[in-house]
């Protein structure tokens, strides 16, 4: 019996191929063809008949809303009767505001696809903070995991989150824990929040910690600061290595002698560009000079824990070098110091400093 009905389908969508194929060759030689009105019935007028639509109530056209107008669409169909779905995602073209191009859905489509209560769109993540739109809980508002991408409460309103805020209700920077209270415990002119040694006066050039160097070990770390190198290298010329190599090993000495100490090496330059250098400009060269005396206090058995080398470049001319100044940005500031033979000699400089905290 099953093999019967079988046979009956099969014989049915033949007979099917074969009444249309005709309809259609006759009306080409303009002759009328009797195709039985089981084939000829197609309720919604998409040009599939109803006897293989397989969404027999689709309209011609709908009214959408799209951008806050309303708007006639007409409805386009596929094969079987029903909407034109490109992407895929359940959601039909017309109103899917994220439908995908016309193609191979699968291979070209994949990114559009959504999910009906966002128009067919993928969900996306408006404020940048990880959480899709779907997903987070302040969509509008970057946030972090812990509060489901919403802020982190902050009672005063002051940036400080609330869990980080040791003055809840009470408006105060972050380096001060969300506290308003700027304290100089140890009158220094350091305030507590930035001074590496709060209830000892120390000057702002070892972050306002008492000095822990000696007027004597003060001036070999002056003398070693101006150690001379190859012209645009980070290397000491091999007729200069008896004169500086000595000094420096006194520069490991001091830092031997004084354990729990720590050491900030700045490179610094003049303004003449390096010249057949391995180099590409002065930053790079005051980096590698600086990094050569940090190499070397190692060598002599200094903890690289204990050591710090940056390079300024000609951006901290010696003549206004402090903790407080601001790296020079424009070249014609920067010539202004180096006019000299005598200004270049002085900006040409590895400056140490030694001090109890670290300075960086």
């Amino acid at each position: 019996m099953k093999v019967f009905r079988i046979f009956l389908l099969v014989l049915l969508t033949v007979a099917l191929g074969m009444s249309v194929n005709a309809q259609k060759a006759n009306s080409k030689k303009g002759r009328q063809v009797n195709v039985p009105m089981v084939y000829r019935v197609d309720s919604d007028n998409d040009g599939v008949p109803d006897v293989r639509d397989q969404c027999p109530n689709t309209p011609k056209e709908m009214e959408i809303e799209k951008d806050g107008r309303k708007s006639k669409v007409k409805i386009e169909v596929d094969d079987y009767g029903c909407p034109v779905d490109t992407d895929k995602d359940g959601v039909y073209d017309y109103e899917d505001k994220c439908p995908g191009t016309p193609g191979d859905a699968q291979a070209n489509n994949m990114g559009t696809m959504g999910p009906r209560e966002n128009n067919g769109c993928p969900w996306g993540d408006k404020d940048g903070d990880g959480f899709l739109d779907n997903e987070d809980r302040c969509p509008d508002v970057a946030g972090v995991p812990r509060y489901f991408g919403c802020p982190a409460p902050d009672f005063d309103q002051d940036g400080v989150p609330d869990e980080e805020d040791d003055c809840k209700d009470k408006k105060g920077p972050k380096h001060n824990r969300g506290c308003p209270e700027m304290k100089d415990s140890d009158g220094d002119g350091l305030l507590d929040y930035e001074d590496g040694c709060p209830d000892k006066p120390g000057p702002r050039e070892t972050k306002g910690c008492p000095k822990v160097v000696s007027a004597a070990e003060e001036a070999i770390l002056k003398q070693a600061s101006k150690i001379e190198f190859e012209s645009g290298k980070a290397t000491i010329p091999e007729k200069l290595q008896k004169k500086w190599y000595p000094i420096l090993d006194k520069v490991a000495d001091i830092l031997k002698s004084k354990p729990e100490t720590f050491m900030l090496i700045e490179g610094h330059t003049d303004n003449v560009k390096p010249q057949k250098s391995p180099f590409p400009d002065n930053k790079a060269l005051s980096e590698a000079r600086a990094k050569f005396v940090m190499d070397y206090m190692i060598s002599k058995g200094i903890a690289a824990t204990r050591l710090k080398a940056v390079g300024y470049g000609d951006t901290k001319p010696f003549e206004i070098d402090s903790p407080d100044a601001k790296p020079l940005t424009k070249p014609e500031e920067i010539a202004e110091y180096n006019k000299t033979k005598q200004q270049k000699e002085m900006n040409r400089r590895v400056k140490m400093t030694i001090s109890s905290v670290r300075l960086w």
